[in-house]
This record gives structure tokens, C-alpha cells and sequence, in this order.
């Protein structure tokens, strides 16, 4: 009889503990509270673009150094079917921050309900994208007008009176908005210059864009555009090989080739347009660490913010002439006031943008 009463006791006090374990257990929360820092997951397609991922990655890693932050990032590359179980998995694992490009941010925010915890903050997308959740900030560049200033860059460097841009694909209103800009800039400086547009027809390949931008060189181009991520390379090598200039995007692509398996690429980038988004992620966050950033919006940031320009470096000095240099200079100051309204395709139908651009392209 004493035997059993313990055995009972003993189980009594077993289902005790264990009621008292299962009520200390909480569900996952999505912040770092094992490291007591708040994490931050990057979502990009690869890195290794040397332009707008890298630099988006740069600005991740200077919040995490600013402000004590676990930083990550996940590359997802290009098979779509996956986005949305891997940022899942991110989700389910715990973050504090989801950072996106436009091209996998419905896959993050469809999340955005479920995980209301997490913030989700998409950049590079278009101004009249909707935002409907509390937790979620979208970060919008005015592409066209950094792009209006290279065009004018590329005009006025230009000895053949052709220039040329490279889009990585036609299917992108934000490639097309960058073209818009660029052959806006380019009339704005010399209203006789000839401006070739074309497009691969898929994003980042280096080896289709290097046979377009090859071709438009034999057709007179000696200033060219690439506006296709990782697939300028192939813009890069050609202007290299025809000894004619490139014009970057996104980033300091000389200084960034410099620094590549291809320096030599280096010496052919004249100028960059600049979309800084990794300064722009380093704004958010000082927003988010001061308690004025405005979640469920659109930022919009452009010439007026310097979040979009040129890069003025040693051989645009050299080889953009001074009373260029010095138009660029002001159209700056009316970009910013007002004065220049920059065209951009997002205030265009498809058809006016494709009339707009094969004006420019005739003689």
C-alpha cells in the first residue's frame, strides 16, 4: 500500500513539472533574443552583381556595424517557385527585418499578415506600388532623373553623335523608366543626338548583351548605357574591345571593377549612374532607430535626396567637357527645384515610351 501511494505521489509530481515546463514554453518570436541583437535577413536574387545587390548588402552590413545588428543574407536565385517557401523558412526561423528587392517583394509581403511582428521593407520599387500592411515600407528611386544626368554625360562626351543604352529586360517598367531618363537627358543636352535602345532578353546574360551592345557600336554607338545588373559585363567587354566608353549603373562600377577579376574592365566605365541603395537602406534604418520612420508608405527618393546621380569621377573630368559638366551642374539644381520636369515612363502608356524612344533613335 505504501509502495503505491509513492508511485502515485511520484507521478503526481512528474505531471506537475512537466505542466509547469510546457506553461514556461512560448511560441517563436522572430527577434535575435538568443544574442540579444535584432537580426536582419537581406533577400536578393545572387550576389556578386558588382552594382545593386552588392550595394544593397554594403548598406546591410554598415546598419549591422552602426547599430549592433545580426545581418544575413539569403540568395535565392532564379528559380521563382522557391521565393516563397525560403522566405518562409526565414520567417519561421525568427528575424526582426525583411529587406527585398521589387522583383521577390510579393513573395515577402504575402507573409507580411502572418508575421505581423517582422517588418518587411521592399526597395527599387515603383512610387504607385500599394502598401497595405502596418509592417511593411517600400523604398521608391527616381531612376529616370540620375539617369537624365548620365544621358546628358553620354551626349556630350560623344564624338559620333550616337549614344546607345542596353536594358537587361523589356519586360521591367523600371528599366524602362531608367531608358526614359537617359534619352531624356541626352536630347536635353544635344537635341541632334542619335540614342539606340535595345534589350536582352534575359536579365543578366553577359554574353547577349555584349553581342547588342557590339552591335550598336558598329552602328556608331561610342558612349553605351548597360542597365542589366551583372549582364553589363558583356557591355563592358564590348566597349573595351571597340575602344569606345560604357556608362555603369546603380554603383561605382569602376571603382567597383578595380576591385573585380576584370580590372581592366575598369577603364572604360566613364561615368555611373548612381541609385544608392545602400545609403537609402542606412536612411530607413536611422528612421527606424530614432522612432520617425512611417511604416505602410512609399518613400520616394531621387536627385533632390542625392539617392540618384552620377558618378563624377577621374575620367568623366577628363572626357565629359567642362561647359557639359557645368549644365549638368544646374539642371541638377532644377531637377530639385522644379524647373526640369524629367520624363519617366511611369506617366507614359507602354506606346508613347516605345514612339518616345524610336524618335530618338532615327537620324
Amino acid at each position: 500500500m505504501k509502495k503505491a501511494i509513492r508511485i502515485f505521489i511520484f507521478l503526481i509530481a512528474a505531471v506537475l513539472v512537466l505542466s509547469c515546463v510546457a506553461c514556461d514554453k512560448e511560441p517563436a518570436k522572430p527577434s535575435g533574443e538568443a544574442t540579444g541583437k535584432k537580426k536582419i535577413t537581406l533577400v536578393v536574387q545572387q550576389l556578386g552583381d558588382m552594382a545593386y545587390n552588392d550595394d544593397a548588402w554594403r548598406g546591410v552590413e554598415e546598419v549591422a556595424k552602426k547599430y549592433g545588428y545580426e545581418a544575413k543574407a539569403l540568395e535565392v536565385g532564379a528559380d521563382q517557385s522557391k521565393y516563397g517557401s525560403m522566405i518562409l523558412d526565414v520567417a519561421e526561423a525568427g528575424t526582426d527585418y525583411i529587406l527585398t528587392a521589387t522583383s521577390i517583394m510579393d513573395y515577402a509581403f504575402e507573409y507580411a499578415p502572418r508575421f505581423p511582428d517582422i517588418k518587411f521593407i521592399a526597395f527599387d520599387t515603383t512610387a504607385t506600388v500599394e502598401v497595405s500592411d502596418p509592417n511593411i515600407a517600400c523604398i521608391s528611386y527616381l531612376q529616370n532623373e540620375g539617369s537624365f544626368l548620365a544621358g546628358m554625360a553620354a551626349a556630350g562626351a560623344s564624338k559620333t553623335g550616337v549614344i546607345a543604352c542596353v536594358g537587361g529586360v523589356n519586360t521591367s517598367p523600371i528599366i524602362h523608366d531608367f531608358i526614359a531618363g537617359y534619352v531624356d537627358g541626352a536630347l536635353y543636352q544635344n537635341p541632334d543626338i542619335k540614342v539606340l535602345t535595345a534589350y536582352s532578353s534575359v536579365y543578366g546574360d553577359a554574353a547577349q548583351m555584349k553581342e547588342i551592345a557590339t552591335a550598336q557600336a558598329n552602328s556608331g554607338a561610342d558612349v553605351i548605357f548597360q542597365i542589366g545588373g551583372p549582364g553589363g559585363l558583356g557591355v563592358f567587354q564590348a566597349c573595351m574591345e571597340k575602344n569606345i566608353w560604357a556608362v555603369g549603373v546603380d554603383s561605382d562600377q569602376r571603382a567597383v571593377y578595380k576591385e573585380s577579376e576584370n580590372p581592366e574592365l575598369a577603364d572604360v566605365i566613364m561615368t555611373s549612374m548612381l541609385k544608392k541603395v545602400g545609403e537609402s537602406l542606412i536612411w530607413t534604418f536611422d528612421k527606424i532607430e530614432d522612432g520617425s520612420m512611417k511604416w505602410g508608405e512609399v518613400v520616394i527618393l531621387g536627385v533632390a535626396e542625392d539617392s540618384t546621380g552620377i558618378v563624377e569621377g577621374d575620367l568623366y573630368e577628363a572626357n565629359v567637357p567642362k561647359e557639359v559638366r557645368d549644365n549638368i551642374e544646374k539642371a541638377k539644381e532644377d531637377i530639385k527645384n522644379g524647373t526640369i520636369k524629367v520624363k519617366t515612363y511611369f506617366e507614359m502608356t507602354h506606346e508613347q515610351f516605345e514612339e518616345f524612344i524610336q524618335d530618338a533613335s532615327k537620324p
